[in-house]
Protein backbone atom coordinates (compact mmCIF):
# COMPACT_ATOMS: atom_id res chain seq x y z
CA UNK A 1 0.00 0.00 0.00
CA UNK A 2 1.34 3.39 -0.93
CA UNK A 3 2.17 5.67 1.97
CA UNK A 4 2.05 9.36 0.95
CA UNK A 5 5.43 10.81 1.94
CA UNK A 6 5.59 13.88 4.20
CA UNK A 7 7.76 16.91 3.34
CA UNK A 8 11.49 16.29 3.36
CA UNK A 9 13.03 16.60 6.79
CA UNK A 10 16.01 18.78 7.62
CA UNK A 11 16.80 16.51 10.55
CA UNK A 12 20.52 16.16 11.30
CA UNK A 13 21.86 12.78 10.35
CA UNK A 14 23.71 10.16 12.35
CA UNK A 15 26.75 8.87 10.51
CA UNK A 16 26.92 5.18 9.71
CA UNK A 17 30.42 4.34 8.51
CA UNK A 18 31.06 1.75 5.84
CA UNK A 19 33.41 -1.14 6.36
CA UNK A 20 36.63 -0.90 4.40
CA UNK A 21 35.85 -4.00 2.37
CA UNK A 22 33.49 -2.42 -0.16
CA UNK A 23 32.84 -4.72 -3.05
CA UNK A 24 30.50 -5.37 -5.95
CA UNK A 25 27.61 -7.56 -4.91
CA UNK A 26 25.74 -9.59 -7.50
CA UNK A 27 22.11 -10.31 -6.67
CA UNK A 28 19.44 -12.26 -8.47
CA UNK A 29 16.52 -10.22 -9.73
CA UNK A 30 13.66 -10.48 -12.15
CA UNK A 31 13.17 -7.13 -13.65
CA UNK A 32 10.33 -5.02 -14.96
CA UNK A 33 11.07 -4.26 -18.52
CA UNK A 34 8.53 -2.69 -20.82
CA UNK A 35 6.11 -5.41 -21.53
CA UNK A 36 4.19 -8.40 -20.34
CA UNK A 37 5.53 -11.10 -18.09
CA UNK A 38 7.16 -14.35 -19.16
CA UNK A 39 9.58 -16.18 -16.97
CA UNK A 40 12.15 -13.70 -18.03
CA UNK A 41 15.48 -13.86 -16.21
CA UNK A 42 17.85 -10.96 -15.89
CA UNK A 43 20.95 -10.13 -13.92
CA UNK A 44 21.15 -7.43 -11.26
CA UNK A 45 24.60 -6.32 -10.10
CA UNK A 46 24.49 -3.81 -7.26
CA UNK A 47 27.40 -1.77 -5.98
CA UNK A 48 27.63 -2.59 -2.34
CA UNK A 49 29.68 -2.65 0.80
CA UNK A 50 28.96 -5.82 2.80
CA UNK A 51 26.66 -5.49 0.77
CA UNK A 52 25.37 -1.94 1.34
CA UNK A 53 26.40 0.99 -0.84
CA UNK A 54 28.15 4.28 -0.22
CA UNK A 55 24.99 6.29 0.54
CA UNK A 56 25.02 4.74 4.01
CA UNK A 57 27.68 7.19 5.15
CA UNK A 58 24.88 9.65 6.03
CA UNK A 59 21.64 7.73 5.42
CA UNK A 60 19.29 10.22 7.09
CA UNK A 61 20.49 12.97 4.76
CA UNK A 62 19.27 11.10 1.67
CA UNK A 63 16.23 12.75 0.12
CA UNK A 64 15.73 10.58 -2.98
CA UNK A 65 16.78 7.32 -4.60
CA UNK A 66 16.45 7.35 -8.38
CA UNK A 67 16.51 4.46 -10.88
CA UNK A 68 16.71 4.79 -14.67
CA UNK A 69 17.85 2.83 -17.73
CA UNK A 70 18.85 6.05 -19.54
CA UNK A 71 22.53 7.00 -19.38
CA UNK A 72 21.62 10.49 -20.65
CA UNK A 73 19.15 10.94 -17.81
CA UNK A 74 21.68 9.58 -15.32
CA UNK A 75 24.34 12.02 -16.51
CA UNK A 76 21.94 14.97 -16.34
CA UNK A 77 20.86 13.98 -12.83
CA UNK A 78 24.52 13.97 -11.75
CA UNK A 79 25.69 17.16 -13.50
CA UNK A 80 22.57 19.31 -13.19
CA UNK A 81 20.70 18.05 -10.12
CA UNK A 82 23.44 16.93 -7.73
CA UNK A 83 22.75 13.18 -7.69
CA UNK A 84 25.49 10.65 -6.95
CA UNK A 85 25.69 7.65 -9.27
CA UNK A 86 26.02 4.21 -7.69
CA UNK A 87 26.58 2.44 -10.99
CA UNK A 88 24.52 -0.48 -12.23
CA UNK A 89 21.91 -1.88 -9.89
CA UNK A 90 20.88 -4.68 -12.21
CA UNK A 91 20.24 -5.69 -15.81
CA UNK A 92 16.81 -5.43 -17.42
CA UNK A 93 14.99 -5.39 -20.72
CA UNK A 94 13.98 -2.09 -22.28
CA UNK A 95 11.21 -3.71 -24.36
CA UNK A 96 8.11 -5.79 -23.75
CA UNK A 97 8.70 -9.51 -23.32
CA UNK A 98 6.07 -12.25 -22.87
CA UNK A 99 5.44 -12.76 -19.16
CA UNK A 100 6.87 -9.44 -17.95
CA UNK A 101 4.95 -6.55 -16.42
CA UNK A 102 5.59 -2.82 -16.48
CA UNK A 103 7.41 -0.98 -13.72
CA UNK A 104 5.87 2.48 -13.52
CA UNK A 105 7.83 5.56 -12.44
CA UNK A 106 6.35 8.53 -10.58
CA UNK A 107 7.70 11.68 -8.96
CA UNK A 108 6.38 13.87 -6.16
CA UNK A 109 7.60 17.43 -6.81
CA UNK A 110 6.68 18.58 -3.31
CA UNK A 111 8.57 15.89 -1.42
CA UNK A 112 11.19 15.14 -4.10
CA UNK A 113 10.53 11.39 -4.02
CA UNK A 114 10.74 9.01 -6.98
CA UNK A 115 8.32 6.12 -6.59
CA UNK A 116 8.17 2.86 -8.57
CA UNK A 117 5.32 0.36 -8.65
CA UNK A 118 3.99 -2.45 -10.84
CA UNK A 119 0.40 -1.77 -9.75
CA UNK A 120 -1.75 0.38 -12.08
CA UNK A 121 -4.22 1.06 -9.25
CA UNK A 122 -1.44 2.16 -6.88
CA UNK A 123 0.01 4.32 -9.64
CA UNK A 124 -3.36 6.01 -10.17
CA UNK A 125 -3.89 6.52 -6.43
CA UNK A 126 -0.45 8.10 -6.11
CA UNK A 127 -1.30 10.55 -8.90
CA UNK A 128 -4.91 11.30 -7.94
CA UNK A 129 -4.54 11.41 -4.15
CA UNK A 130 -0.89 11.79 -3.13
CA UNK A 131 0.50 14.54 -5.37
CA UNK A 132 2.68 12.40 -7.65
CA UNK A 133 3.16 12.98 -11.36
CA UNK A 134 3.38 10.00 -13.69
CA UNK A 135 6.69 9.85 -15.56
CA UNK A 136 5.96 6.77 -17.67
CA UNK A 137 7.52 3.31 -17.77
CA UNK A 138 10.87 2.64 -16.17
CA UNK A 139 11.27 -0.84 -17.67
CA UNK A 140 9.69 -4.34 -17.29
CA UNK A 141 9.89 -7.15 -14.57
CA UNK A 142 8.46 -10.36 -13.12
CA UNK A 143 5.52 -10.23 -10.67
CA UNK A 144 6.28 -13.69 -9.24
CA UNK A 145 8.80 -16.44 -9.94
CA UNK A 146 9.72 -19.52 -7.94
CA UNK A 147 13.41 -19.28 -8.83
CA UNK A 148 13.73 -15.47 -8.69
CA UNK A 149 14.73 -13.15 -5.86
CA UNK A 150 12.63 -10.29 -4.48
CA UNK A 151 13.23 -6.62 -5.19
CA UNK A 152 12.35 -5.07 -1.84
CA UNK A 153 10.58 -1.73 -1.43
CA UNK A 154 11.10 0.49 1.61
CA UNK A 155 9.88 3.93 2.68
CA UNK A 156 11.34 6.48 5.08
CA UNK A 157 8.52 8.57 6.64
CA UNK A 158 11.05 11.07 7.97
CA UNK A 159 12.65 11.92 4.62
CA UNK A 160 9.87 10.82 2.28
CA UNK A 161 12.24 8.58 0.29
CA UNK A 162 11.27 5.29 -1.35
CA UNK A 163 14.19 2.87 -1.63
CA UNK A 164 14.55 -0.37 -3.62
CA UNK A 165 17.12 -3.11 -3.16
CA UNK A 166 17.63 -6.81 -3.86
CA UNK A 167 19.91 -7.16 -0.84
CA UNK A 168 18.30 -8.49 2.32
CA UNK A 169 21.28 -7.21 4.34
CA UNK A 170 20.83 -3.72 2.92
CA UNK A 171 17.08 -3.89 3.53
CA UNK A 172 17.60 -4.81 7.19
CA UNK A 173 20.20 -2.08 7.68
CA UNK A 174 17.79 0.48 6.22
CA UNK A 175 15.10 -0.67 8.65
CA UNK A 176 17.28 -0.97 11.74
CA UNK A 177 19.69 1.91 11.20
CA UNK A 178 18.17 4.54 8.92
CA UNK A 179 14.48 4.85 9.77
CA UNK A 180 13.06 2.99 6.75
CA UNK A 181 9.85 1.00 6.90
CA UNK A 182 9.46 -2.28 5.02
CA UNK A 183 6.78 -2.13 2.30
CA UNK A 184 7.24 -5.68 1.06
CA UNK A 185 8.25 -6.91 -2.38
CA UNK A 186 7.95 -4.68 -5.44
CA UNK A 187 8.65 -7.49 -7.93
CA UNK A 188 10.94 -10.47 -8.48
CA UNK A 189 14.28 -10.63 -10.26
CA UNK A 190 16.91 -13.16 -11.28
CA UNK A 191 20.54 -13.56 -10.25
CA UNK A 192 21.76 -14.49 -13.69
CA UNK A 193 21.44 -13.19 -17.24
CA UNK A 194 19.95 -15.02 -20.18
CA UNK A 195 22.45 -13.23 -22.40
CA UNK A 196 19.59 -11.73 -24.39
CA UNK A 197 18.66 -8.74 -22.23
CA UNK A 198 21.55 -6.41 -21.48
CA UNK A 199 20.09 -3.06 -20.46
CA UNK A 200 21.45 -1.87 -17.09
CA UNK A 201 19.20 -0.31 -14.49
CA UNK A 202 21.19 2.55 -13.00
CA UNK A 203 20.89 3.59 -9.37
CA UNK A 204 21.50 7.08 -7.97
CA UNK A 205 20.83 8.95 -4.75
CA UNK A 206 20.41 12.61 -3.82
CA UNK A 207 21.98 13.97 -0.66
CA UNK A 208 20.31 17.07 0.80
CA UNK A 209 23.62 18.95 0.91
CA UNK A 210 24.25 18.40 -2.83
CA UNK A 211 20.76 18.81 -4.30
CA UNK A 212 20.28 21.93 -6.37
CA UNK A 213 17.14 23.87 -7.36
CA UNK A 214 19.08 26.09 -9.76
CA UNK A 215 20.85 24.44 -12.68
CA UNK A 216 24.46 25.32 -13.47
CA UNK A 217 25.36 27.93 -16.07
CA UNK A 218 26.47 26.72 -19.52
CA UNK A 219 30.06 25.56 -19.87
CA UNK A 220 32.93 27.84 -20.82
CA UNK A 221 32.26 27.28 -24.53
CA UNK A 222 28.87 29.01 -24.35
CA UNK A 223 28.02 32.44 -23.00
CA UNK A 224 25.38 32.77 -20.28
CA UNK A 225 23.39 35.64 -21.81
CA UNK A 226 19.74 34.60 -21.34
CA UNK A 227 17.71 33.01 -18.55
CA UNK A 228 14.49 31.14 -19.28
CA UNK A 229 11.84 30.09 -16.77
CA UNK A 230 9.15 27.50 -17.53
CA UNK A 231 6.35 26.77 -15.07
CA UNK A 232 3.39 24.42 -15.06
CA UNK A 233 -0.12 25.61 -15.72
CA UNK A 234 -2.77 22.85 -15.59
CA UNK A 235 -1.64 19.37 -14.56
CA UNK A 236 -3.83 16.40 -15.46
CA UNK A 237 -4.54 13.18 -13.61
CA UNK A 238 -4.38 9.88 -15.48
CA UNK A 239 -8.15 9.97 -15.93
CA UNK A 240 -7.87 13.33 -17.72
CA UNK A 241 -9.23 15.49 -14.89
CA UNK A 242 -7.29 18.47 -13.55
CA UNK A 243 -5.04 17.74 -10.55
CA UNK A 244 -6.02 19.27 -7.22
CA UNK A 245 -2.53 18.73 -5.84
CA UNK A 246 -0.39 20.29 -8.57
CA UNK A 247 -1.91 23.73 -8.93
CA UNK A 248 -0.56 26.24 -11.52
CA UNK A 249 2.99 27.48 -10.90
CA UNK A 250 3.84 24.68 -8.46
CA UNK A 251 6.73 23.42 -10.60
CA UNK A 252 9.49 25.41 -12.28
CA UNK A 253 12.37 24.77 -14.64
CA UNK A 254 15.20 27.26 -15.17
CA UNK A 255 17.76 27.27 -17.96
CA UNK A 256 20.46 29.58 -19.30
CA UNK A 257 22.28 29.93 -22.59
CA UNK A 258 23.87 32.15 -25.19
CA UNK A 259 20.54 32.40 -27.02
CA UNK A 260 16.93 32.48 -25.86
CA UNK A 261 16.31 29.18 -27.66
CA UNK A 262 19.17 27.46 -25.82
CA UNK A 263 17.93 28.82 -22.50
CA UNK A 264 14.36 27.67 -23.19
CA UNK A 265 15.55 24.23 -24.23
CA UNK A 266 17.48 23.76 -21.00
CA UNK A 267 14.58 25.05 -18.89
CA UNK A 268 12.21 22.61 -20.57
CA UNK A 269 14.55 19.68 -20.00
CA UNK A 270 14.92 20.71 -16.36
CA UNK A 271 11.13 20.88 -15.85
CA UNK A 272 10.79 17.48 -17.52
CA UNK A 273 12.77 15.97 -14.64
CA UNK A 274 9.70 16.81 -12.51
CA UNK A 275 6.81 16.01 -14.83
CA UNK A 276 5.99 15.22 -18.45
CA UNK A 277 4.90 18.24 -20.47
CA UNK A 278 1.95 18.64 -22.78
CA UNK A 279 0.05 21.43 -24.50
CA UNK A 280 -3.51 22.37 -25.36
CA UNK A 281 -5.80 21.71 -27.17
CA UNK A 282 -5.22 17.98 -26.63
CA UNK A 283 -3.34 17.66 -23.34
CA UNK A 284 -1.90 14.27 -22.45
CA UNK A 285 -3.24 12.62 -19.29
CA UNK A 286 -0.73 12.53 -16.44
CA UNK A 287 1.19 15.57 -17.75
CA UNK A 288 1.19 19.35 -17.27
CA UNK A 289 0.71 22.25 -19.67
CA UNK A 290 3.25 25.04 -19.25
CA UNK A 291 4.13 28.66 -19.93
CA UNK A 292 7.53 30.30 -20.30
CA UNK A 293 9.41 33.58 -20.26
CA UNK A 294 12.94 34.63 -21.18
CA UNK A 295 14.97 37.56 -19.82
CA UNK A 296 18.44 38.82 -20.59
CA UNK A 297 21.17 38.08 -18.07
CA UNK A 298 22.54 34.98 -16.42
CA UNK A 299 20.34 33.63 -13.63
CA UNK A 300 22.17 30.32 -13.25
CA UNK A 301 24.96 29.68 -10.84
Amino acid sequence: MLTPPPPKSAQQSDDIRLPASAHVHTARCSFIVKGSLTLFIVMFSCIAADPVSQWWTKPKDIVDHFYTISTTERDKAVTDLGFTSEGTCCWVSDSLKPGTIALYRLFNPKSGDHFYTTSPSERDTAVNQSGYTYEGLCCYVLPTAASASPLYRLFNPGSGDHFYTTSDAERMKAINGAGYRDEGVCCYVSTFSTGVENTPLLRLYLHKSTGSSTPPAPGPSEACSYTASITNETCYNLDGTASQFLTPHTLQGIGCGATSANALGRAKVYLETQTCLTQEPNPKAGCCTYSSQVVQGCGCK
